[in-house]
């Protein structure tokens, strides 16, 4: 019998996600097994944050460019919550590049997930896949298999939810990774571009990652676009508009209040802001911070999502008549302005 070993990257205090993350395993380990594999799951829970020796992260980061322009536009000053997130997925890299050169695993493989993946509705891909690979495993030049992807154009992966690694190509993952320069993202798609031969992309998407969805928010990104949802790409493309339309807006309210998807609620926010309808904006920002809130968001001091929840407050008169009777000092400088 074929053997894959199902890892998992949570977070334990991402409690919205976990109903989400144990669908999937289920998803996984009934397809798996009706193609004949034994899935074993292993479950990824640190280092949270909170564990991170900061000054040995500081040794190993370098924030050089590689001379792959495409990704290296993707260099930026990474948070606690990506290098966490990397920390995670070397976690799974050490462990899989033990398995190199075993021969008791030739018939086995390694799934990586991540507790917000979702699977592309009626896509008969991941069985598709197992069948396949229950008759004929994958290549042996192939030690990185995106389940997030089909047929990669641009070097820069959209989003690294769900894929599949050898113990070769593990090895060199976690080597490649002793210095850092980007996010887990940005490592995957550096592999990826210098290592076409031994990447595949299967012909079609199996996997999409659920906070580029709006199904959940960014526990690692204070700004995230959601560039799997139509609704917020079509609203992007719209703000690019000088003068926007409120009839339009009221389109993408419905939308908002039953999604609640705080990107997509900021977004709509400031479009309405915009348009000189200030107290929309107010209710999608405060809807925005709440859903956050509850659901796990990565909220900072520099969060746009914060940022414009307080500024909009200087747009409202009545707000700024209560603000010029106060005595109280305010707690934000005035300096940060709307989007």
């Amino acid at each position: 019998m074929s053997h894959l070993t199902l890892y998992v990257i949570h977070t334990e205090s991402l409690r919205a996600r976990q109903q989400n993350m144990q669908q999937a395993v289920k998803t996984i380990q009934a397809v798996g097994q009706e193609a004949g594999w034994r899935v074993d799951v292993q479950y990824v829970l640190t280092p949270n944050p909170s564990d991170l020796n900061i000054k040995d992260l500081e040794a190993r980061i370098k924030y050089e460019p590689t001379g792959e322009a495409e990704v290296d536009a993707h260099l930026h000053t990474l948070n606690v919550q990506e290098l966490s997130n990397l920390e995670k997925h070397r976690s799974v890299w050490r462990t899989c590049a033990e398995k190199a050169g075993c021969s008791v695993l030739l018939n086995s493989l390694n799934m990586v997930i991540e507790d917000d993946v979702t699977f592309v509705p009626e896509s008969k891909g991941l069985a598709d896949l197992f069948a396949l690979w229950a008759k004929t495993p994958p290549s042996a030049t192939y030690h990185l298999i995106p389940l997030c992807l089909a047929n990669q154009k641009c070097k820069l992966l959209h989003s690294k939810e769900a894929y599949v690694v050898t113990p070769v190509g593990a090895r060199n993952l976690f080597a490649a990774t002793q210095q850092i320069r980007f996010n887990a993202r940005g490592h995957l798609s550096l592999w990826a571009a210098t290592n076409t031969a031994n990447v595949h992309y299967p012909t079609e998407r199996i996997t999409v990652d659920g906070s580029k969805l709006g199904i959940f928010p960014s526990s690692i990104h204070t700004h995230n676009h959601l560039v799997f949802n139509r609704d917020y790409m079509e609203m992007l493309e719209l703000a690019k508009s000088e003068a926007l339309d409120v009839g339009t807006l009221n389109k993408y309210w419905t939308v908002a209040a039953s999604m609640r998807s705080p990107d997509l609620c900021h977004l709509l926010g400031v479009m309405y802001h915009r348009a000189g309808k200030h107290e929309k904006a107010q209710q999608l920002f405060l809807t925005a911070l709440q859903e956050m809130a509850a659901r796990g968001g990565l909220l900072t001091t520099g969060s746009e999502i914060m940022t414009n929840a307080i500024n909009i407050h200087k747009f409202l008169q009545a707000d700024l008549a209560m603000a010029y009777a106060s005595k109280e000092p305010l707690k934000y400088s005035d300096k940060t302005a709307l989007l």
